[in-house]
């Protein structure tokens, strides 16, 4: 029995290689996926409900993390069986497969950049209505610690261009009685600057210390301003990510137009 060449040896491997690694990571959203739909009960009481999500929303993402560890595992077990029988019609099949997930990838990058401010508007939306009706609410400590460790993290108090005056219109306010969330207060390492100052003076933006205080940028517009600023590596990975697609494409043909030549199986 002949031997194929040494470059569709080459393609062969790879194939094997990179399909079984891929398999692994549908198995493991598989199972995953099966968890979630198994604990989803007691998942959604402990960690979902309290960020204001409900069992249905995580019996959702559930499902798209089945759905998507069972066509990963599907496409796998295709590429492995069509290259280790070299079979040319299943490695004909498997490259169209391949051929059209890259493009459902780059329409999905293409309608991201399209309707990226659509896409922050909506997220800045759901987060001020946490900070109106959730925030400090009996029942919701999950969101408020969420909110809490958002304004901590990004140095940031409220949602929009407005920051801090964002919680003048919230329940927290009206209950609490107090201006804005500590989380909102500038910190010296662990320590507040100056706790009683920021929380008097949250509201008066003719102050110009004011922001020694309190943190003044609302906090849609800091994760606007940190997906811009990491927008290159971003976009680098997103770009060398297509690129290996491609490359795994044109392996999968020179095994393929190697079959189809003519060369005899191993």
């Amino acid at each position: 029995m002949g031997n194929i060449g040494c470059g569709a040896k080459c393609a062969k491997l790879t194939i094997l290689l990179i399909n079984t690694l891929f398999m692994l990571i549908g198995l493991f959203l598989l199972g995953f996926g099966i968890f979630l739909v198994v604990d989803a009960k007691l998942l959604n009481q402990k960690y979902f409900a309290p960020v204001g999500g409900s069992a249905e929303q995580m019996i959702g993402a559930a499902a798209v993390i089945l759905v998507v560890g069972i066509v990963l595992v599907l496409i796998t077990i295709v590429g492995c069986c069509a290259a280790a029988n070299q079979h040319v019609g299943c490695l004909t099949f498997y490259s169209v497969v391949l051929i059209l997930l890259l493009i459902l990838q780059v329409a999905a990058v293409i309608v991201v950049a399209v309707f990226y401010n659509q896409i922050i508007e909506t997220a800045g939306h759901d987060m001020m209505k946490m900070v109106f009706y959730d925030y400090g609410t009996d029942g919701k400590n999950g969101t408020t610690k969420m909110i809490d460790d958002i304004q901590s993290e990004f140095y940031c108090c409220g949602v929009t261009d407005k920051g801090p005056e964002d919680w003048k219109y919230s329940n927290y306010y009206n209950e609490s009685g107090q201006n804005v969330p500590e989380s909102c207060c500038t910190k010296n390492r662990s320590e507040y600057v100056d706790r009683n100052q920021c929380l008097s003076r949250a509201y008066d933006t003719e102050d110009p210390k004011r922001s020694v205080y309190i943190y003044t940028d609302g906090c849609d517009y800091k994760l606007d301003t940190l997906i811009r600023q990491f927008s290159g590596i971003l976009i680098g990975v997103v770009v060398a990510v297509i690129i290996i697609q491609i490359a795994f494409i044109v392996v999968t043909c020179i095994l393929k137009s190697s079959l189809a030549r003519g060369y005899e199986y191993v």
